[in-house]
């Protein structure tokens, strides 16, 4: 066999080893490309079960402060009502400083109405201090009741519905003398913030000032 046969021979044998160990590193390789993809599949599935939790846990979390907000919106108006509470109990028949009322079957009506409209929830006492400020803007602007309670802008409820025992018996009250209202005239549901006046006292679910 002469030196060039003997040649061939020898390149063969490393093209052909060569060939075989390139296509088992490309296998090797392949597995573990296959194997890093099976990894960050694991892992994607891992990270979209992380992201699910924190969602419920966000959800979880504005839910508790949604219900704390409340309970310190009650523990608030619980405390208004306390401190209201203490002012009349005081002295109750002091609040009782008013001259008796003279009011037609129509002006009874009207306060009525929007008491049980403004304060349907608020009790008794509620409903009194929303008709005392309905007749504390009266004096002021020396007007009837119907035009200070269908003003423009003032009372959205005015006119609707009916009332209710309880608004009778603040009727009453309140055409008896009483005026535990501290000179409010005005009264709102969302805080000071919206009223541009000045804040009185707290009850249940009204702010009032004047």
């Amino acid at each position: 066999m002469n030196k060039e046969v003997i040649t061939s021979l020898i390149v063969l044998l490393f093209a052909v080893g060569g060939t075989a160990l390139i296509s088992t590193r490309y296998a090797l390789d392949q597995e573990q490309i296959m194997q890093q993809q099976l990894i960050i599949a694991e892992q994607d599935v891992e990270i979209a079960e992380l992201q699910n939790e924190i969602e419920i846990l966000s959800i979880q979390k504005s839910e508790i402060e949604t219900d704390l907000a409340a309970v310190r919106d009650e523990n608030e108006a619980l405390v208004g009502e306390i401190e209201y509470l203490q002012y009349v109990l005081e002295d109750p028949m002091a609040l009782f400083c008013r001259d008796v009322l003279e009011l037609t079957p129509e002006d009874e009506e009207l306060l009525m109405q929007i008491a049980m409209a403004e304060a349907g929830n608020q009790g008794v006492i509620g409903k009194m201090i929303v008709m005392r400020c309905v007749l504390n803007r009266c004096e002021i602007n020396n007007a009837s009741v119907r035009s200070i309670i269908y003003a423009p802008n003032q009372f959205y409820t005015a006119g609707m519905g009916g009332w209710d025992e309880e608004c009778e018996l603040a009727l009453l009250l309140v055409a008896s003398g009483w005026d535990g209202s501290k000179g409010a005239v005005f009264f709102c549901n969302q805080g000071y913030n919206d009223c541009a006046a000045e804040p009185l006292f707290r009850y249940r679910g009204h702010w009032f000032s004047k």
